[in-house]
Order: C-alpha cells, then structure tokens, then sequence
C-alpha cells in the first residue's frame, strides 16, 4: 500500500501512509464513523476517506442536502395532456422535432427531438434531471454521468484560446513542436505536439450520427462540426476511418454504401479545446457519420461510456443546444466495440 520499509537490527519497521495502519500497512483505517452519512444515508469507506450513498432525494457529501425531485411531477401530467391534446401520438417518430411534443413527459417527441434517443433513461431521477439540465444553475443531484453531468452546469465555463496567440496557434498546431504557449486545453494542447508518448483514453465502441446536410456542406464544415462536439462533450472528437478512408456515408432515410469525399488534407479530428473559424450551413440531405471520443484532455467530469455520450447529444438537441452545428442531428446511436473476429459494417447506421 505504498509504504516504506525501514531497516533494523534483526526487525524491520514500516512507515504507512495515511489511512493505513498495521505492521505491514495491510489494514485500510476505517474513515466511517456512526453518524457521519445523515438522513439514513450508507457510508462507504475508501482509502483515507469516505463516500455517502444517499437515499433517494438526499445529496451532498454528507446526504445533508434534500432536493425534492417530485417537483416537476405536475408539470410533467400537464405536458402530458398537452401531448395528447396536440395530437402528439400520430406524430411520434414521423422524423420530424414537433415542438409543442418535445417534453420529457412526452418521450421527447418519441425520440424526433433527442437525436432517436432516451437521453435520461439511465437516470435515477430522470424528471428532475431532464427539466434542469443545461439550466445555467448546478443541480449536484444530477451531476453524475448516468444523469448526463447536469448539462456540465457543475464544471468550470469553457474558456476560448487567448485572442492574442489563438491564430499562432491554430497555424502551429500540428506541427510536430512543442509549443508551450499553446499547451493548454483551450489551445488544443497545441495539437499535441507536448504530448510526447501521452497514452490516448479512447471510449470503447463509437458513434453513429445523422446530420440533415448535404455531403457538399458537410465537407466544408467539417471542422466546425468537430469542434461544436468536442465543446459539448468536453472530449476530443475524430471520425473514424478504415482502409477505404474516413466513414462517412451518404444518407437518404436508411443508410448508403456510397462514402462521402473528402481532400487529401482535411483534419477529421478537433482536440478538445480546439477553435475554428465558422462557415455558413444550409441543411438539405443527409449524412451518417461514425465518430470516437477521445478524452485524454478531459478533466472533472468526463464520459466513459459512449452510450451516454448519445444521451447527452439527445438530450442537447431536445434542448436545442447544438444550434453552432448549422446542421440538425437526425439521430445519435452508441455501439460498442465487437471482437475482432467479427465481421461489421458501418455503412448500415448501426
């Protein structure tokens, strides 16, 4: 457990490290102490420290903290009336985002508005969480990653590369050399060019989404793209490629076998914290996309599975926080990594 080893006379002796004890600091102190978890909460020990499992509606590192998330339950049987009133059911999955049907109560217009998704399902307090999330306030009820970070209204504002490097830096990224002016998360870490033998954190399994662009749009606007998702998730993003070349397939209501063109020095990758210019979008037709998330760069509160990072990105769109894309996501679907042996393909959409 860390401890060092002083050497005697026949004996030997073992400075242990705080919240050890014992003659080999073999023994975990316990840091749980009756009482210590209010309101019936459960008081896990962990190495030199302690951890609150608290009942439902109780948060806080001591469960002190009472949030009453059956406060949107009116509401929720109001919108659900409402739903029913505007005819909400004959609408449900037809492909397009009704606004007068995009509540939580109402499955997010049955999933038109939430990229296809049910972006809380994972959530304990999934009414609470789906009214507040991305509010502007911090609700540390919801800032786990099963109830989506609470929209990441607990983390710190992202922060725009200084206007006075942000051009030197995005002309030297990439570059191969250290530049150490650049090296912070909100210059992309200058590329990577300080990384040195950094190890990637790349989420097991990928992506697939639906953007309503025209393959033409979409290549011209790659980069923003890239960039408004690695913003939203905190996590750097790159689109996947095989033998072939990058997946991105042409899209029509199902899936093409037909790819999508891009130039021979096109950067199909942002790290987070990256910036790009904008370009002007006019969504038209359809594009199915395969992205991995990277999140090397990412720190506080960071995903670790990529079926939350789709319930995030549905939960954006239905709360229309992915506007900066100039290209409305259709649809977000997560698949995990399969063995090696077997056979896939990415141009079916999942």
């Amino acid at each position: 457990n860390g401890a060092t080893c002083v050497d005697g006379i026949n004996r030997y002796e073992c400075l242990c490290k705080k919240g050890f004890s014992g003659r080999d600091c073999h023994i975990n102190d316990d840091d749980c102490r009756p009482g210590l978890c209010l309101n019936n909460g459960k008081c896990i020990d962990l190495v030199n420290n302690y951890k609150c499992e608290c009942p439902r509606g109780y948060t806080g590192r001591n469960c002190q903290i009472f949030i009453d998330l059956d406060k949107f339950n009116d509401t929720d049987r109001a919108q659900q009336k409402y739903c029913e009133l505007s005819g909400c059911s004959s609408k449900a999955g037809d492909g397009k985002c009704d606004a007068e049907c995009n509540f939580f109560a109402c499955g997010f217009d049955a999933g038109d508005c939430s990229a296809k998704g049910k972006p809380f399902g994972k959530c304990d307090s999934a009414s609470y969480c789906s009214h507040v999330f991305k509010d502007g306030h911090c609700d540390s009820i919801c800032n786990s990653e099963a109830c989506l970070f609470d929209g990441f209204d607990c983390a710190p504002a992202h922060r725009d590369c200084p206007s006075a490097i942000v051009d030197y830096c995005r002309l030297h990224g990439h570059d191969g050399v250290c530049d150490e002016q650049c090296n912070s998360p909100e210059c992309a870490f200058d590329g990577g060019d300080c990384s040195g033998k950094k190890q990637f954190s790349i989420l097991p399994g990928d992506i697939s989404i639906v953007v309503l662009t025209t393959p033409k749009n979409f290549v011209e606007n790659i980069g923003l793209f890239l960039l408004t998702l690695s913003q939203k998730l905190r996590a750097s993003i790159r689109i996947k490629s095989d033998e072939l070349g990058p997946l991105v397939f042409y899209w029509n209501g199902r899936p093409s076998s037909k790819r999508v063109i891009f130039g021979h020095d096109q950067d199909l990758s942002v790290t987070y914290g990256g910036e790009i210019r904008m370009k002007r979008a006019s969504p038209e037709a359809g594009v199915l996309v395969w992205i991995e998330v990277d999140v090397t760069d990412c720190y506080g509160e960071c995903f670790s599975d990529v079926d939350i990072v789709a319930n995030y990105l549905g939960a954006a769109n239905a709360k229309k926080d992915l506007a900066e894309l100039g290209m409305p996501i259709y649809e977000a679907i997560a698949r995990h990594r399969v063995t090696d042996d077997t056979t896939i393909s990415y141009s079916d959409g999942y």
